[in-house]
């Protein structure tokens, strides 16, 4: 073999090993991504039960007693005046016509809540006994005179559930989209809801104009839209004076039944001289 030849082969040779052995470039590493917080899924808000207003009480059934001819007189002072007259003892006892005339009385429930929504423990107290001592009234034996006694329950009932929200109106008005009193009187718990100062006393300044606008307002109302208030004394006028008398609105007004009374009566006179 010619020189040239060997040479050529060992280049060859010598090119291909060193191909061979030439290093591998790799790629270039991937540093790990940092794990990605995953905000947790929004729970939802918890919301107050919804309430529903008292329902009527349910009149108990009662059977009248039949007309018996036996006259009695009668002459008791029923409220401010003095009742005298006549009945019938054999439907009626004197007793059971004084339990009757208690129902007449609007002096059950009573108002406990002071003007910065809290509830007066004695108050409560005499709701509860007014409550047991309708139940327990022995009155006359006539159905009219028993739907009475369920109306004057259930307007009790009611008026604990006005001064029970009005408590919430002061203390906790978040709670106020459960009370049985929002859909009429919305406005005014959103107002007290408000997150913002100034939205309490935009809602505020919504009641203080009406109230200012009414034939023989008082003249505070127009005095204080004059000068303005701070959140925390229009959430007090929203509270006590704005949702107490909306939610009151909602509750129906036991009619005057001093007639109807007068007519378990043969003869009555009903004198009311010595308060004039």
């Amino acid at each position: 073999m010619a020189r040239s030849e060997i040479v050529w082969i060992i280049s060859v040779g010598i090119s291909a090993a060193a191909a061979c052995k030439a290093p591998v470039e790799k790629p270039p590493a991937v540093e790990a991504s940092a794990p990605v917080a995953v905000a947790p899924a929004p729970q939802p808000t918890a919301q107050p039960s919804a309430q529903v207003l008292a329902p009527a009480e349910p009149a108990r059934s009662v059977t009248p007693r039949a007309a018996s001819g036996t006259v009695a007189k009668f002459s008791k002072q029923v409220g401010d005046c003095e009742l005298r007259g006549t009945y019938d003892a054999g439907r009626y006892t004197e007793a059971e016509l004084l339990a009757t005339a208690e129902l007449l009385d609007g002096s059950f429930g009573g108002f406990y809540v002071n003007s910065s929504g809290i509830p007066d423990p004695a108050m409560a107290a005499k709701q509860a006994a007014d409550l047991a001592h309708l139940n327990g009234l022995l009155i006359v034996a006539e159905p009219a005179w028993e739907q009475r006694r369920a109306d004057v329950i259930t307007w009790v009932k009611r008026h604990q559930q006005l001064e029970q929200s009005v408590v919430t109106a002061h203390q906790n008005p978040a709670q106020l989209a459960a009370s049985p009193f929002y859909g009429a009187c919305r406005d005014l718990a959103d107002g007290l809801m408000s997150k913002t100062p100034d939205g309490v006393v935009a809602a505020w300044r919504v009641l203080a104009t009406a109230e200012a606008a009414r034939p023989g307002a008082a003249p505070s109302w127009a005095e204080k839209l004059a000068s303005g208030v701070d959140a925390e004394a229009a959430r007090a006028d929203l509270a006590g004076y704005g949702w107490n008398n909306c939610a009151n609105l909602q509750i129906q007004e036991l009619p005057d039944a001093t007639e109807k009374f007068f007519d378990l009566f043969i003869t009555h006179k009903y004198d009311c001289s010595a308060n004039e």
